[in-house]
Parts: C-alpha cells; structure tokens; sequence
C-alpha cells in the first residue's frame, strides 16, 4: 500500500492543475494565458516526474549513499533541461504569438513538480533507512 501511495502528491498536483486549466479555459483566455500551454506543460512535468521518482527509489537499493543525491541531482536537471527545450521550440514555434504568462506558470509548475518530488523522495528514503 505504501509503494502505491509514492505517486499520490504527484497524481494530485496533476489532476488539480489540469483541472483548473480545463474548468476555468475561459477565463484564462481573458486573462490573457494559453491553458493549452498550462496543460501540456503540467502533462510533460508530471511523466518526468514519475520517471524521476521511479529512479530516486531504484537509487535507494544501492549500495553507494551518494546515488540517492546524484539521482535527485539529475532528476532535477533533466527536468530543467527538457522544460528549458520545450519553451525554446514553443517560443519558436508561436513566434509573435508567444504567451509569456503561461511560460511563467509554467516555471512556476516546474518548481511546485520538483518540490514534490524531492519532499516524496525523502520520505522514500527516510523509509528506507529507518532499518538502519
């Protein structure tokens, strides 16, 4: 049970976020953000980050302390990056279109992502060193 309830932070966070975005589109748009870039921004932190905390947990199994932190380390920088490209291509891509509140709620989404992650990551590792 407790193996299942890892992603619940993460499932929660995605769900509430993508359903503020569908519900409230029309205001949005008066407001002057893009819910579609809210939306796919939300989905592309939400698969890194389950990917991000199914590799913290595999890191918690090694014997090398230090592979926890580099996981975490990694996971944080690779969600960055990969937040990082898909501004750029979508900055290019909207040209004089480019919906800059959305980029910044987006920024906004990817510290919330990462601050969860790390919060479920250390329980996962306070867990697994409670026997030690």
């Amino acid at each position: 049970k407790e193996n299942k309830m890892r992603f619940w932070p993460l499932l929660a966070t995605f769900f509430f976020v993508s359903g503020v975005a569908v519900f409230l589109r029309s205001n949005m748009d008066d407001w002057g953000i893009d819910s579609k870039v809210v939306i796919v921004s939300n989905l592309l932190l939400f698969v890194i980050g389950l990917f991000s905390i199914i590799l913290q947990e595999r890191s918690l199994r090694s014997n090398n302390p230090n592979a926890w932190i580099r996981m975490v380390m990694v996971s944080t920088f690779i969600k960055l990056i990969v937040l990082g490209i898909a501004v750029v291509v979508y900055i290019t891509k909207a040209g004089v279109h480019k919906n800059k509140y959305a980029i910044f709620i987006s920024m906004g989404l990817y510290v919330l992502y990462t601050w969860i992650e790390v919060r479920t990551s250390l329980k996962l590792n306070k867990k697994s060193n409670a026997g030690n």
